[in-house]
């Protein structure tokens, strides 16, 4: 796709360090980088830190950090002494702190535009920012926002994203300047320090006129001999003469620094940047050579996830602790009801799946069956026929105990009669379906559902 570089994401891990290094050494372009990814089995990073690249005239350099890893790995960074060439490759990582100084002292020397391409969690790279100003461009890998992150600076850095699931584009134009920085912080230094000398030049003339006052006490005491007053207020001219001093010489201090930054602010030049988000949606014409390429991993996908399904298939339904019990033992009381859910897209959720050979894909199925397994979507693969589908039990809840004590007056916990917002927006998200309205889809449901008096 053009790409120079590529920061080495958790989920590039999904299925191993040992795949990910096999098809990256099945081409030069691009190249993919992490300074904190480490090979456990061999105690050496994998990946190269980063590289320099020529654009527009610049020297760019690009430092990665994996930031985390998929949550089937230990993320554990003891070496193996006793690790051998042919042994699988285990990925662990180093904290940023530790990594970072040293690749960016060196980048930041070799280059004219420095940018990290991180992983990690907003409040880490708000640090690294505040920490690191030779780094003037942060992307972030949006792991779990489906937003984009509008550009915003940090000390000297901006940091932004793009929404996941490469939906979306940023395009960032940048200007930049052989004083490498977005804005003159001597600027702003100086129109700190100009306030500050006013807020102490006021509080000078203040002390001059306390001080007047405190002289003209002082005359009327004397007169009229007090001199237990007299003794104190001695003492509190003592104070403030002391403090005049002591503020004289703040005064004095901070003048020079005014006339000093007057000087120097403003001589440096800043970059600027102009920034666009684009929605890559239906207009955007398919390229024929990707669409087969997807429908090739879709189908290895699929055929991956059938293999899972035979393995960890439990017949749920001959378990007596397994509290669903599928549509079926609904329908003998709520016949119309069942009736009416049979004609409703709820109902045919997991044929879309069959029709799209879709329906052992991971990344799908967790939303068209009847259980809640957005965890563990293997479990959600192995489910019996009767669990297909968004079934009576994924709304209003498990189905066995209430089936047990229908003939008991009181309500079974955990069965309820109308869902709640949650409980929809766990598969109707705004990636998903992002016209979705609860109250106008719970009501057609009733409408649908209840039976008619």
């Amino acid at each position: 796709m053009g790409f120079d570089a590529v920061g080495v994401n958790a989920l590039d891990l999904a299925a191993g360090l040992d795949f990910l290094l096999t098809i990256t050494a099945e081409s030069q372009q691009p190249l993919w980088l992490s300074a904190d990814l480490i090979d456990q089995a061999r105690n050496k990073p994998p990946f190269p830190p980063g590289v320099v690249v020529k654009k527009g005239g610049n020297k760019v350099g690009v430092i990665a950090l994996t930031g985390s890893l998929p949550s089937t790995i230990n993320a554990t960074t003891a070496a193996d002494p006793a690790a051998k060439a042919d042994k699988p490759a285990v990925p662990a990582l180093r904290p940023w702190r530790e990594v970072l100084p040293e690749q960016v002292a060196h980048f930041s020397a070799e280059s004219d535009f420095l940018v990290l391409l991180s992983g990690l969690e907003a409040t880490e790279n708000e640090a690294i920012a505040a920490e690191f100003p030779e780094i003037h461009l942060l992307i972030v890998a949006s792991r779990n926002s489906e937003a984009n992150l509008r550009p915003r600076r940090v000390n000297n850095t901006v940091i932004t994203s793009v929404g996941r699931q490469g939906k979306r584009l940023g395009l960032m134009e940048i200007t930049w300047t052989p004083d490498q920085i977005w804005f003159d912080q001597e600027l702003a230094q100086l129109e700190d320090k100009r306030q500050e000398l006013d807020r102490l030049n006021w509080q000078w003339r203040s002390l001059q006129r306390s001080l007047q006052w405190v002289e003209k006490e002082h005359s009327a005491t004397e007169v009229a001999e007090e001199p237990e007053k007299t003794e104190s207020q001695k003492i509190y001219r003592q104070r403030m003469a002391a403090y005049q001093e002591e503020l004289q010489q703040e005064i004095k201090a901070l003048k020079k620094r005014v006339a000093a930054l007057e000087e120097t602010a403003g001589q440096r030049q800043a970059g600027s940047f102009h920034n666009q988000f684009f929605n890559l949606d239906h207009n955007y014409p398919e390229d024929e050579k990707m669409l087969r390429l997807v429908a090739a991993i879709n189908e290895e996908i699929n055929e991956i996830g059938r293999q899972q399904a035979i393995k960890n298939r439990q017949q749920q339904e001959t378990r007596e602790d397994f509290p669903y019990l599928g549509w079926q033992a609904c329908a003998q009381c709520h016949q119309s009801q069942t009736a009416n859910w049979q004609q409703s897209r709820h109902a045919q959720a997991y044929k879309t799946l069959e029709q799209r050979q879709r329906q052992y894909d991971p990344a799908c199925i967790a939303c068209h069956v009847t259980v809640d397994y957005q965890d563990d979507e293997v479990q959600a693969l192995s489910l019996p026929s009767a669990l297909r589908g968004v079934g009576c039990e994924t709304c209003h809840g498990p189905g066995r105990e209430h089936v047990a004590t229908r003939n008991q007056p009181q309500a079974t916990p955990g069965v309820i009669r109308r869902p709640q917002a949650e409980t929809c927006r766990r598969c109707h998200t705004s990636e998903q379906s992002p016209d979705f309205n609860y109250l106008q889809s719970i009501n057609y449901l009733e409408e649908l559902c209840l039976p008619r008096p």
